[in-house]
């Protein structure tokens, strides 16, 4: 059944595409602009308003720090991204990350944190593809030995495990008051914050996804989804919102 979700195109992650596609835009062009560094993204803990809601489209501090981020994000994309929007379909997959990018800003704002990223935007797919992967053996049970559940499965140890560890050595990084504590509490806590989303948006929408994965257990093509259209005219809320940041510091 997995390897049936990975290998079909319908429905197409327009969104996670989108998604991706501003997030490595804004990234790259940092690095070779430099005058716009401070325009998209949160460098400082006194950066503007729409700075902070724009986190989820900037990466590192400087270049290979920025490349580097930038590369795990856009395979975790490819990974955790398509996956979920194919799971949820494209307007619920929309829904999903508009909250996310939502929740993450604010509590960007309210407790004054540094550092940005696409990475806590995409711990909120995290609980879809747990999801996923639980009813996927209630479903049909030779779902755990496809090729695609295994690789999943791999992706989110690495997600839930190395990860917070790297992502503990930000504030430790740029406040050496910090404890290992308090490095570990800040340097994670916005990709809690879209975990914590992720899992209120699954309960939101648990019976279309599990109505979605009985159709494709079935060797049936995914419904068609709702609002489609409409869904890929939102998707332009991602360049709007990079383009406010830039005029508006």
């Amino acid at each position: 059944m997995f390897d049936d979700i990975k290998t079909t195109w319908k429905p197409f992650p327009f969104v996670s595409t989108i998604f991706t596609v501003c997030f490595t835009g804004v990234t790259l062009a940092t690095i070779f602009f430099t005058n716009i560094g401070n325009s998209v993204g949160c460098f400082s803990n006194d950066c503007g308003v729409m700075q902070r809601f724009t986190v989820a489209f900037q990466h590192g501090f400087d270049e290979i720090s920025a490349l580097v981020h930038l590369l795990v994000d856009i395979v975790l994309m490819i990974f955790l991204g398509s996956f979920t929007e194919k799971v949820m379909g494209n307007f619920r997959f929309y829904v999903l990350t508009v909250f996310a990018i939502l929740g993450i800003s604010i509590v960007h704002w309210v407790f004054g944190l540094i550092g940005h990223g696409a990475s806590s935007v995409i711990y909120a797919y995290t609980p879809v593809v747990l999801y996923a992967l639980s009813e996927g053996r209630l479903i049909k049970t030779r779902s755990a030995y496809d090729d695609h559940y295994r690789d999943l499965r791999n992706v989110l140890v690495v997600v839930f495990i190395l990860l917070p560890i790297l992502f503990a050595f930000i504030p430790f990084n740029f406040n050496s008051k910090f404890t290992l504590i308090e490095s570990v509490f800040y340097g994670n806590l916005a990709n809690v914050t879209g975990l914590l989303i992720g899992f209120l948006m699954l309960q939101v929408f648990r019976d279309d996804i599990r109505k979605r994965l009985k159709t494709v257990s079935r060797k049936k093509k995914f419904d068609n989804d709702i609002f489609e259209r409409e869904t890929r005219i939102a998707t332009l809320l991602f360049p709007a919102l990079i383009m406010l940041a830039l005029f508006f510091k």
